[in-house]
C-alpha cells in the first residue's frame, strides 16, 4: 500500500495464480486529488515544505512570537481553533512553540506561504530567511535619485514616481483624493489617463498602515520566493495585489459581476515596480504637508460601533450580500463615474 500525506492511498489488487499483471486501485480520500499523480505531486511538495520547516525549527523555536503567529495561522486554516486554544493554555514558551511547529508540520493545509504571511503579520520579517526555499538575498533600493515634490497650478502636489507615473492630490466636490496615476503630455500640459486609482483619505490611511506588510511581501516576490496571491483591501472596490508571478505592487479597482462568486480585477489600476513603490512609500512621509486633512481623517473601519454596522458599510464590505438590498453599491459602480469626472474634466485622457 502507498499512502499519501492527505490520506489518499493506493493498494495492489489481488490476482489469481495464473494472472501476473500488476495493477493497483487508488482511493481519493481527501476529495482533492482525482488521480494518484496529483496526490503524489502534492505529497512531494509537502515533504519539501516539511524539510524546510524542520531545518528552521531551532531558529523558530527560539524567536517566534507563538501566540500571534498561531492566531494568524488559524485565520488561514493551517491549524484549527481548537489547536490554537490548546496552545494558548500552555505556559511554557518553548513547549508552546514546539507544539505549534509540530502542528504546522502535521497540518493537511501546510503552506510556507501562510507561515511567511503569519510571520510578517506578527512583525517578524527577520525570520523569513530561515524558511526560504531560494536562499536569495533581498534586493535593496537606493533612493538617491528621489525627486522633490512640486506644486502645480491646479493640483496641491504632483510627485513623480517614475516616468509618466505621478502621485497627485485633487479636490472634487468637497472631497480630497490622492491619485496614483499615469499621465500623458499634450501640448506641454499633463493630463491623467485611465491607468491608475484615486484613493479617498480613508483608503490612503489604510495603505499607510499596511505599507510595511506590503513591502515585506513585495521583497519576497522580488527574491523569487513562491508567494500566492495576497489581497490587501484598501476600501470600497480597491485592493492591493501581490504575487510572485507578477512581482509588482498592483493597486487596482475590483468588480464583482452578479454571476461570479469572487470580485475580479478591472483595467482601472496601476502596477508599481520596485522604484515606483519605494518612491510612493517616501511620498507618504511628506503627504501631510500637502494634505493636512490626513491628520484628522480616520479609517472607515474604525468608525463602526459593531460588526453589523461594518457589514452594511459599502466601503468596508463592498461585496457583502444583504438579502434586503437589491442594488449595486456606489463603491462598486459609482466610483468609476466619480473618478472619471475628477481625473478627466476636459475629456482628454486616454
Amino acid at each position: 500500500m502507498t499512502k499519501y500525506r492527505c490520506g489518499c492511498y493506493s493498494e495492489e489488487m489481488a490476482h489469481d495464480s495464473f494472472d501476473y499483471t500488476e495493477s493497483s486501485e487508488y482511493r481519493n480520500i481527501c476529495g482533492r486529488h482525482p488521480s494518484e499523480e496529483s496526490a503524489n505531486e502534492d505529497h512531494s511538495k509537502c515533504t519539501k515544505m516539511v524539510e524546510v520547516i524542520e531545518n528552521a525549527r531551532y531558529a523558530l523555536s527560539q524567536n517566534m512570537d507563538t501566540d500571534t503567529v498561531a492566531c494568524h495561522l488559524t485565520t488561514r486554516e493551517v491549524i484549527t481553533k481548537g489547536q490554537k486554544d490548546e496552545l494558548l493554555k500552555c505556559k511554557s514558551k518553548q513547549l508552546k512553540t514546539r507544539k505549534l511547529i509540530n502542528m504546522i508540520v502535521e497540518s493537511k493545509n501546510i503552506s510556507l506561504h501562510h507561515l511567511r504571511m503569519s510571520l510578517l503579520k506578527a512583525g517578524q520579517p527577520d525570520l523569513l530567511p530561515y524558511i526560504s526555499e531560494t536562499k536569495q538575498k533581498e534586493s535593496n533600493y537606493s533612493g538617491d535619485d528621489e525627486k522633490d515634490a512640486r506644486q502645480s497650478s491646479e493640483d496641491r502636489c504632483m510627485i513623480e514616481l517614475q516616468g509618466r507615473v505621478f502621485v497627485v492630490v485633487k479636490d472634487f466636490k468637497g472631497q480630497t483624493y490622492i491619485n496614483i496615476r499615469n499621465y500623458q503630455t499634450i501640448e506641454g500640459k499633463k493630463y491623467p489617463t485611465k491607468q491608475g486609482v484615486a484613493l479617498t483619505l480613508s483608503r490612503w490611511l489604510v495603505l499607510e498602515t499596511q505599507k510595511d506588510f506590503i513591502d515585506s511581501v513585495f521583497k519576497l516576490c522580488l527574491t523569487g520566493e513562491q508567494v500566492n496571491e495576497e489581497l490587501i483591501h484598501l476600501g470600497g472596490g480597491v485592493y492591493v495585489t501581490l504575487n510572485s508571478k507578477y512581482p509588482t505592487v498592483d493597486v487596482r479597482q475590483f468588480w464583482k459581476p452578479e454571476d461570479k462568486d469572487k470580485p475580479i480585477a478591472t483595467k482601472r489600476g496601476i502596477p508599481l515596480n520596485n522604484i515606483k513603490w519605494q518612491k510612493l512609500c517616501d511620498s507618504m512621509k511628506i503627504m501631510r504637508d500637502f494634505v493636512p486633512e490626513l491628520n484628522s481623517a480616520v479609517i472607515c473601519r474604525n468608525t463602526h460601533n459593531n460588526q453589523m454596522e461594518m457589514f452594511k458599510c459599502s466601503e468596508c464590505e463592498p461585496y457583502h450580500i444583504d438579502e434586503d438590498d437589491d442594488f449595486v453599491t456606489q463603491n462598486q459602480e459609482g466610483d468609476f463615474e466619480i473618478m472619471k469626472n475628477i481625473l478627466d474634466p476636459d475629456g482628454k485622457s486616454e
